[in-house]
């Protein structure tokens, strides 16, 4: 159901939720930093909030999964609701880039998980509600 919300409050807590899962508190825990840069205003949108969660809580695996060691992953929401999240790893081959979002495509060995699972579910998650979050004037 699409309702009006403040996607800065969505993935400010997300990203600290990130901060207790990825903390590395676990024996053998994967530890990462994340950084978060959000609007000082609300960003209204109109969506869905659980999508918005969903789709980036893969984005966020995916980073997760290729980042480098001891690197951070930033996440950014732009007033507009551009959302971004990045790290750095590896680059892309351009040989997978137009085919990133699709289903079964890889760049891990068969012993992992595909690396576009995560991305093809956003990417499905966007799609599903024709638009996770639309720009909106106000939260009203």
């Amino acid at each position: 159901m699409r309702e009006r919300f403040d996607a800065a409050a969505v993935v400010r807590g997300c990203v600290e939720g990130y901060r207790l899962a990825y903390g590395g508190s676990a024996p053998g825990a994967l530890s990462r930093r994340f950084e978060l840069s959000l609007p000082a205003e609300p960003v209204p949108v109109l969506g869905a909030p659980d999508l918005l969660a969903q789709m980036l809580d893969k984005l966020v695996e995916n980073a997760v999964d290729f980042a480098a060691a001891g690197t951070s992953i930033r996440i950014s929401l732009a007033s507009d609701a551009r959302l971004r999240v990045e790290n750095q790893g590896p680059a892309l081959p351009d040989a997978i880039r137009d085919s990133l979002f699709d289903s079964m495509v890889s760049l891990r060995g068969r012993d992992r998980r595909s690396a576009s699972k995560p991305l093809t579910a956003a990417d499905n998650r966007a799609r599903d509600s024709a638009s996770v979050a639309a720009p909106t004037s106000s939260l009203s």
